[in-house]
């Protein structure tokens, strides 16, 4: 029986091939851990033993928790920890964690919740046949009365989500499946998000029809990546905090490159490659830049030539020039401060229509051709201006000509 999880499925999701690393070739990642993992790791563990004691008649003061939290941090901090966020040091993301352990104990002590498990394992069944499996961990389970359960999620983000983001977040809705399944006298599951350093409950529950839609959407899931041949690489912003980074396509080279020294990374083949690309295409644009220059004083030459000579077509060695002049009829942009009287003046005429929101291409069609009444021209040529438009063709010249 294929067993997946929330997580798995959300890695394919984001990229193909981060998944196909993870969980089809096994490999463990050489990058360390971010510092934004690392922080919410060790917040968990103090939440964690905050009510694994308390089941035990156990309860911890925050000076407790707070001396817990410091001692696995410092145990477990490495320079193998990744700051990605310039300007950030590890005493900020120690602060943070912190002060999450602080808003948590403040706001829901003295925690005389009934918890039922922490840490919990559970199993979600995705279809009848029970073919396909789901696993996932519950922070914490709540049982909140007769029938009535809570699953609690801590997060120690610094960005926090909209209520309708909470809405349709698909993890802790699967664990609602789960817990339905697992705990017969479960009638109602509420899902709890915490989010710690903003202080911050936030409170969801699916209805049972959303429940069998999801579980579809994710069989669906599952059953793309089962056939799924070709594991491609999918570039984004979640690239940063990607722990295989260095063996991805999109960007092992960009990762060799920062390990290099001056000198190392100067001699590097594919370092010196772009460069000398990038050079060659800024001398082709510097190239084009002058061409187009020459060209523009050459068509000022032109147009001076035949209004000189008053010719419309000049003859070269094997190509000849014909040079159009003509008046365009151009109203007012939507920018400009008398559109809206011109608006008004259309819309009362009847002409709105024909005009489709004021097309002044259209407008203008209808002026050159005299379309309306005299009356309803007049008052619209008072917005007009005549912009004259030079053209030049260049064809090629034949002897018959």
């Amino acid at each position: 029986m294929p067993t997946y999880s929330h997580s798995k499925i959300s890695s394919f999701d984001q990229c193909p091939l981060k998944y196909k690393y993870r969980y089809i070739d096994g490999i463990k990642p050489e990058i360390g851990e971010s510092v934004e993992i690392f922080m919410g790791n060790r917040v968990h563990e103090v939440l964690e033993k905050l009510y694994s004691d308390l089941k035990l008649q156990k309860k911890n003061s925050l000076e407790d928790l707070l001396a817990y939290y410091k001692k696995n941090w410092d145990e477990k901090w490495s320079d193998e920890v990744e700051i990605k966020r310039d300007g950030f040091t590890e005493k900020n993301y120690f602060d943070t964690g912190k002060k999450c352990i602080e808003n948590y104990y403040k706001r829901h002590q003295p925690f005389s919740e009934i918890t039922v498990g922490i840490e919990e394992r559970i199993k979600i069944k995705l279809d009848p046949q029970d073919q396909y499996l789901l696993e996932g961990r519950i922070d914490r389970l709540v049982q909140a009365g007769p029938g009535e359960y809570e699953i609690h999620d801590y997060k120690t983000s610094t960005t926090l989500p909209s209520q309708e983001d909470i809405d349709r977040n698909r993890q802790l809705a699967l664990y609602q499946i789960g817990v339905h399944q697992m705990w017969s006298d479960a009638e109602k599951v509420c899902l709890i998000w915490h989010y710690l350093n903003f202080d911050k409950d936030m409170k969801t529950c699916w209805k049972p029809e959303a429940l069998e839609r999801l579980k579809k959407e994710i069989l669906e899931a599952i059953k793309k990546i089962e056939a799924t041949q070709e594991f491609k690489a999918k570039k984004s912003a979640l690239c940063d905090w990607c722990e295989f980074r260095d063996r991805c396509p999109q960007w092992k080279h960009v990762y060799k490159i920062q390990d290099l020294s001056k000198k190392q990374y100067q001699d590097e083949p594919g370092f010196r490659l772009v460069n000398l690309y990038a050079k060659l295409k800024a001398k082709k644009q510097d190239f084009i830049r002058k061409i187009d220059e020459e060209l523009e004083q050459l068509e000022e030459a032109i147009f001076n030539f035949s209004e000189k000579e008053k010719v419309d077509i000049i003859r070269g060695k094997d190509h000849k020039l014909r040079i159009r002049v003509r008046q365009v009829i151009k109203f007012p942009t939507k920018a400009d401060k008398t559109r809206k009287e011109l608006d008004e003046i259309v819309k009362q005429s009847g002409k709105w229509i024909e005009v489709s929101d004021l097309s002044t291409t259209k407008l203008a069609r209808a002026v050159k051709e005299e379309k309306w009444s005299l009356e309803l021209l007049e008052k619209i040529k008072q917005f007009q201006t005549l912009e004259k438009t030079k053209s030049i063709f260049l064809s090629k010249f034949k002897e018959k000509e």
